[in-house]
């Protein structure tokens, strides 16, 4: 009798946790759909008010950013496309999230039916006193929303989650990017190495920098913390990678990091002032100058190889356990090569670029939401497009490489 009150009590309580996970995943799926809808519809409306305001002047909407405000105004038939991109992009998200499909010809819809909807917003210009209508604004913005709905198409053919049994290494243009999540790789850098997080826009240097080429080649880790690259290696059956950005792997490290007060570290900082502003950052966050030093790079050539003796001497002198390079992308990844090959294996070496800047300030902060998401850039871009647009748009170019060459290295060319 009481075996039999035993099994109905499990048969209860298992009832109860499948009630509980269906109401979970309802409630989750929904909140998604509301979310995705509500993003459509804000974007929407910001559009139409852009297009439709008083005056073209960007400035003169006080709700937009300053920087993506005097960028827009410098490129008054360009900024269609960054919108109109933006706009199919989530559309054709939400199309993916409320029918579950993204197929080539939902993915036309949505280019033509923003297309539409773009050009319509020109023509009403026509009538409004201080606008005019400008035949470049429409082809910039069906090329926009064309993009957009293409990008919606390659990211909806993915899975929201993979699993861990999943996961795998991939070849990628002569490299290995590693599958690894962010605690395993705070694992392994514990253990010594050289530890790079190559990003979109520095992949495409793999054609035309021998130095930079072999960085990556002898890495003990490439973490994933491109999205784009992510994105290219699933859709072409290359590996199953898992989001391990540079700034993850920085957070979780130094958690680990604070907590072992005998090992030091050293920071290289491509200025004094961001040596001070990130110095008392990491005082804050838990690791004294006890536990650390710094040294101030000097300005290292963006071509070919990238050597420092007197880092070298320091490193020597101090010995300490972690080697953190926040000078940025391509000389970061060369120099560490470099010492990797002339100090102790035990020594992690972690190039890790701006994602220290994104903790304290020196750069602009990016969420940790929006790290997760792969937007990382994107706010980068709306903070300084002068600078982050034209560099962003250099990693589309790694589309054409993979596409080209798959997990072959691509034969090295000159920059002329």
């Amino acid at each position: 009798m009481r075996k039999d009150r035993d099994a109905v009590k499990i048969e209860l309580e298992k009832c109860a946790c499948n009630e509980i996970s269906r109401f979970v995943a309802f409630f989750e799926k929904t909140g998604i759909r509301v979310a995705t809808i509500c993003g459509l519809g804000v974007l929407t409306i910001l559009v139409i008010w852009c297009a439709l305001a008083p005056t073209p002047d960007m400035k003169a909407l006080a709700w937009i950013p300053k920087p993506l405000a005097r960028w827009a105004d410098s490129e008054p038939t360009f900024r269609n496309f960054p919108a109109f991109a933006a706009l199919a992009l989530v559309a054709g998200l939400a199309v993916r999230v409320l029918v579950g499909i993204l197929s080539i010809r939902l993915v036309a819809a949505v280019a033509i039916v923003t297309s539409v909807f773009g050009v319509l917003l020109e023509l009403v210009q026509l009538v409004l006193p201080r606008r005019h209508f400008d035949p470049e604004d429409i082809v910039w913005t069906i090329t926009g929303a064309v993009a957009g709905a293409l990008l919606a198409w390659i990211v909806g053919k993915f899975p929201a989650r993979t699993n861990a049994t999943d996961l795998q290494d991939a070849r990628f243009l002569g490299i290995r990017i590693n599958a690894v999540p962010i605690a395993e790789a705070v694992r392994q850098a514990e253990r010594g190495g050289l530890i790079l997080a190559p990003s979109g826009p520095g992949l495409c240097d793999l054609t035309r920098d021998v130095a930079y080429r072999e960085a990556l080649r002898h890495a003990t880790l490439n973490l994933p913390d491109s999205g784009l690259a992510i994105l290219l290696a699933r859709f072409f059956g290359l590996g199953r990678l898992p989001r391990t950005s540079g700034l993850g792997f920085l957070e979780e490290l130094l958690k680990q990091h604070s907590k072992t007060p005998g090992r030091r570290s050293l920071w290289v900082m491509p200025s004094s002032s961001a040596a001070e502003l990130n110095g008392h950052w990491l005082t804050n966050a838990g690791l004294p100058d006890s536990q650390r030093d710094h040294y101030v790079a000097p300005i290292y050539p963006k071509q070919g190889p990238v050597e420092d003796n007197a880092l070298l001497a320091v490193i020597q002198e101090r010995q300490p356990a972690f080697v953190f390079i926040c000078t940025g992308s391509g000389s970061q990844e060369k120099l560490g090569h470099w010492l990797r090959q002339r100090i102790d294996s035990g020594v992690a070496i972690c190039c890790i670029g701006a994602a220290i800047g994104f903790l304290s300030g020196d750069q602009v902060r990016i969420p940790r939401w929006a790290d997760r998401a792969c937007l990382g850039w994107l706010i980068r871009c709306a903070s300084d497009p002068g600078r982050f647009l034209p560099r962003y748009f250099k990693a589309l170019r790694l589309v054409w490489l993979v596409i080209k060459y798959r997990d072959q290295a691509p034969p090295l060319r000159s920059r002329g």
